[in-house]
C-alpha cells in the first residue's frame, strides 16, 4: 500500500489525530520484510473494516478497542524497526478484529430475527382484518336480502287473497329460508377461511422462527470459535517470544551478537585452523560443541556458516581456502549430531572485511569464521539464507 493511499484512508476514516504515527510506521515497514508488511497491512485493513461496521460500538466495543491498541503498538514497533513486535501485535489485532466482527455478524442476526417477527404479526393481523371485513360484508348481504324478502311477503299479503296469500307466503318464506342459509354458509365459510388463515400463519411463523434461532446459534458458534483461536494464537505467540527471548539469551552467553542480519557469533580462524589450513585446531571444539548443543536443544533454529580471510593471495585461493574452512566447522557440527539440513555453508573469500588488510591485527581479523542463526521459528532476517535452506 502507497504512502499517499494511506494518508488518504486516514483522512477519510477521521483519523488525522494518529495521522503522524502511521505515516513514520509506514516508513519504518518499508524496510521490513514481505512477511512483516503484510501482516502489519491485514491487522489494519480488518480493524478499519470493523470501525466501519454501524454496529460496532454496540456490539463489539471490547474486542475493537483491544484490537485498536493492538494495532497502536503494531505502529509503534515499526517506528522503533523492531520487526518481531510489528508481527506480534499485528496478529492480535488481527485475531481481535475477526472477533468483533463475528460478534457484529451476531447481533445483525439477532436484529433480522425480531424484524422478521414483527413483520410476521402486522401481516397476520392484516390478514386477519382483511378475512373478517369479508366475511361480515358478506353476512350483511345475506341479512339484507332476508329483511328484503320478508317486507316482500308482507307486501304480498296485504294485496292478495288469502289462497293467492298462502301460496305467496309460502314461497317467500322459503326465499327467507333459503337467504338465511346462505347467509349462515357465508358465516361458516368466513370461519373457515380465518382458521386456515391463522394455521398458515403459525407455519409460516416456526419456519421463520426456526431459521432465525439457527443463524444465532451459527453466529454464537463462529463467536466462540473466534474467541477460542485468539486466545490459542496469543498463548503460541507469547510462548514464541519465551523461546526467542531464550534462545537470544543463550546465544548472547556464547559471545553472539545482534546484528541487522540477526544473531551472528564469530569464531576467529587464528583459534580454529592453522596458518593457511583447513583442519580444526583441538582449542576450536569447545566452541564447536557449544553452538551444537544449542542446536540440539533448539530444533528449528537454521544456520548459515560463511567463511573469510584476508587479502593476502588470489581470489580464486581466497575463495577456496574459506569455503573449506566453513565446511570443516560444519563437518563438525554434523559430528556433534547436527543434521545437514540445518546448515548451509558459504565461502566468502577476501570480501567483506571487518578491519583494514593493511595491518597484521587487521588481517587476523579479517581471517574468520561467522555463524548466522535464524529466529527460533527458523527463519532469517534476509532472504539468502532462508532461499538456500529449502
Amino acid at each position: 500500500m502507497s504512502l499517499n493511499h494511506e494518508l488518504s484512508q486516514a483522512i477519510r476514516r477521521g483519523r488525522v489525530a494518529v495521522l503522524l504515527p502511521a505515516v513514520l510506521a509506514l516508513a519504518a515497514c518499508a524496510t521490513m520484510s514481505a512477511p512483516e508488511r503484510n501482516a502489519y497491512t491485514q491487522a489494519k485493513d480488518q480493524v478499519y473494516q470493523l470501525e466501519g461496521e454501524p454496529l460496532a460500538n454496540e456490539a463489539a466495543g471490547m474486542p475493537l478497542q483491544r484490537a485498536r491498541q493492538d494495532l497502536a503498538n503494531a505502529d509503534e514497533a515499526a517506528a522503533h524497526h523492531n520487526a518481531d513486535a510489528v508481527m506480534y501485535w499485528s496478529y492480535l489485532a488481527s485475531r481481535e478484529a475477526q472477533t468483533g466482527q463475528a460478534m457484529v455478524e451476531e447481533l445483525q442476526a439477532r436484529n433480522q430475527v425480531a424484524s422478521a417477527t414483527a413483520e410476521r404479526e402486522r401481516m397476520l393481523m392484516d390478514y386477519q382484518r382483511r378475512r373478517a371485513e369479508i366475511a361480515q360484508q358478506r353476512a350483511s348481504a345475506a341479512e339484507q336480502r332476508a329483511q328484503q324478502a320478508e317486507a316482500q311477503l308482507q307486501q304480498v299479503q296485504q294485496q292478495h287473497a288469502q289462497q293467492q296469500q298462502q301460496a305467496q307466503l309460502a314461497q317467500a318464506q322459503s326465499q327467507v329460508d333459503q337467504a338465511r342459509q346462505q347467509a349462515q354458509q357465508a358465516e361458516q365459510a368466513a370461519q373457515q377461511a380465518a382458521e386456515q388463515a391463522r394455521q398458515q400463519a403459525a407455519e409460516q411463523s416456526a419456519q421463520v422462527q426456526a431459521q432465525a434461532q439457527q443463524q444465532v446459534e451459527q453466529a454464537n458458534a463462529q463467536t466462540q470459535a473466534a474467541q477460542a483461536q485468539a486466545r490459542e494464537a496469543q498463548v503460541q505467540a507469547d510462548q514464541a517470544r519465551e523461546q526467542e527471548q531464550q534462545a537470544r539469551h543463550e546465544l548472547e552467553h556464547l559471545q553472539a551478537r545482534q546484528t541487522s542480519q540477526g544473531m551472528v557469533l564469530t569464531l576467529s580462524s587464528s583459534l580454529l585452523f592453522a596458518t593457511g589450513r583447513d583442519t580444526l585446531e583441538p582449542g576450536a571444539m569447545p566452541a564447536i560443541h557449544s553452538v551444537a548443543a544449542f542446536l540440539h536443544e533448539h530444533p528449528m533454529v537454521k544456520l548459515r556458516i560463511e567463511g573469510f580471510t584476508d587479502n593476502r593471495g588470489s581470489d580464486s585461493l581466497n575463495d577456496a581456502l574459506s569455503q573449506r574452512r566453513a565446511q570443516a566447522v560444519a563437518n563438525a557440527l554434523r559430528s556433534d549430531g547436527v543434521d545437514a539440513s540445518r546448515y548451509v555453508v558459504i565461502g566468502r573469500g577476501a570480501s567483506m572485511p571487518v578491519a583494514s588488510n593493511s595491518t597484521s591485527a587487521g588481517r587476523q581479523h579479517n581471517r574468520r569464521v561467522e555463524l548466522l542463526f535464524s529466529d527460533t521459528e527458523g527463519r532469517f532476517a534476509s532472504n539468502e539464507a532462508g532461499e538456500a535452506l529449502r
